[in-house]
């Protein structure tokens, strides 16, 4: 993670994203699993991505 916000985030994928299902998954933000976020793709540049940060039980933002 190279940026964060209270929106979402900026992550450093090493390797290849090719293949992987990204419009909506599950960040872990600790070893232990205690601390997550449910986050949708944004953007990708290279091997930067951007998510957003998905609250509530419908996926709406805000």
């Amino acid at each position: 993670m190279t940026d964060v916000a209270e929106a979402g985030a900026k992550l450093k994928v090493e390797g290849s994203i090719e293949g992987l299902a990204l419009k909506e998954f599950f960040l872990l933000l600790s070893t232990t699993g205690a601390a997550f976020r449910r986050c949708e793709l944004a953007w990708i540049n290279g091997d930067n991505i951007g998510v957003h940060f998905l609250r509530g039980k419908n996926s709406s933002k805000g």
